[in-house]
């Protein structure tokens, strides 16, 4: 960048030098002054009242808790004798006069009123253009300005040395659209060498025609290639965190989508494990009753064991043969008992397998809803995906046509 001093220039000094009363000509109608205490805001502001090249005004309105400043005092002995002009000052908020009834051709200054209520000085910052009336606003910090109708209806901001935490919130909210925070930063570091050195955003200039000012007079000018590097430099960055943020986004969701996958796994081994002891011996009666070509337990052992009994019969010659027959018979007959009540309960007892019926319809209800959550998901999760992909693809030509739009306005 390159300095470029005008021939019409504001000079900025001690307001104890005193000096005669001029005409003046309008600056801009809202304009804010930021910088810490002591370091020059009031000066700047009667530099803009007593420079020939400064505002034009027939009243000044005063709004400040510290009236009895020397400066305060100077300013009201430089302005009384002059007819034509009037100045008006407040103290308290409660008597400050409403943009309703403010004079046209006025100035009103706000000096230092941060803690007080901001209602009046946004009524002004709103309807002070319409009134003819230019409002300044000094602070010590930007980021306490109000923001809804003070800090966004200013026309000029006049900023001293801050730190990067309000430079970011004058950069966005006056200059994102011009340049790369970094581009602001190497001008208010160039700005700030000088001690009492101050950064301008006139927003009504064009880019190349003061829009940005070193002090009030040196218009700072741009290489059309600074501008388009900046661009560059910030879309590059701004796709990379994009594309990080894609990825990581995508990696929380398939997390999600395993998580509800063990989650539902987990759900399904619990009521298995759960109901076991019912389900396990239930599956073998139904698997039992299903089966329409078994023989009936009860004849097929009662069979066998009148068989037996006969066999038994034929060979009594053998004392040690019938031992052996004896206890077999008795306890084929025990199973027998065993195996007839297990089955004719089980025959006999419908309401079992009605239950048997109902927990199996249960479980696959729950297990169909779970499928469909994780159908539903699934679909969530690829219209996710496919937005982002599409928003990327719309955002590289228009940034690419501002950056081409912008250059030809600047050539």
């Amino acid at each position: 960048m390159r300095l470029v001093k005008q021939s019409r220039q504001i000079v900025v000094r001690n307001a104890d030098d005193v000096c005669l009363q001029k005409e003046k000509t309008n600056i801009v109608p809202s304009t804010l002054i930021v910088r810490p205490s002591n370091c020059g805001k009031t000066n700047v502001m009667i530099s803009l009242i007593e420079s020939p090249n400064g505002l034009s005004f027939k009243n000044i309105y005063i709004y400040s808790k510290s009236l009895y400043q020397p400066k305060h005092h100077y300013l009201q002995t430089l302005i009384e004798p002059i007819k034509g002009i009037n100045l008006f000052t407040f103290s308290e908020n409660e008597k400050v006069i409403s943009i309703s009834k403010a004079k046209p051709h006025s100035i009103m200054i706000f000096d230092d009123v941060i803690c007080d209520k901001q209602n009046t000085i946004r009524n002004y910052f709103c309807m002070g253009r319409h009134k003819h009336v230019d409002c300044f606003y000094l602070c010590q910090t930007y980021t306490r300005i109000p923001k809804h109708l003070i800090r966004d209806n200013a026309n000029m901001i006049v900023i001293f040395k801050q730190d990067e935490m309000n430079v970011k919130h004058v950069y966005n909210d006056h200059v994102i659209g011009d340049m790369s925070f970094k581009k602001l930063l190497t001008i208010c570091s160039t700005c700030w060498k000088d001690k009492y050195g101050f950064v301008v955003v006139s927003k009504d200039d064009p880019i190349d025609k003061g829009r940005y000012r070193k002090g009030f007079d040196n218009f700072i000018q741009f290489n059309i290639e600074q501008i388009t590097t900046g661009y560059r430099a910030d879309y590059k960055e701004m796709s990379n965190k994009l594309l990080k943020d894609i990825i990581k986004t995508r990696e929380v969701l398939k997390a999600k989508l395993r998580n509800i996958k063990l989650n539902q796994i987990e759900k399904v081994n619990l009521l298995e494990d759960t109901f076991q002891p019912i389900t396990k011996p239930l599956k073998r009666i139904i698997k039992k009753l299903d089966n329409k070509n078994s023989t009936p337990l009860t004849s097929s052992f009662t069979n066998d064991s009148m068989e037996i009994h006969n066999n038994d019969s034929d060979e009594s010659d053998d004392d040690d043969d019938d031992h052996d027959h004896d206890v077999r018979h008795n306890n084929e007959i025990n199973d027998v008992n065993n195996v007839d009540y297990n089955d004719v309960g089980v025959e006999a007892d419908n309401d079992e397998k009605d239950s048997v019926n109902n927990l199996t319809t249960t479980c696959t209800s729950k297990m169909k809803r779970v499928e469909d959550d994780m159908k539903q998901f699934q679909n969530t999760y690829d219209l996710q995906m496919n937005g982002m992909k599409k928003q990327i693809d719309e955002l590289c030509p228009t940034i690419k046509n501002d950056i081409n739009s912008e250059a030809k306005q600047m050539r």
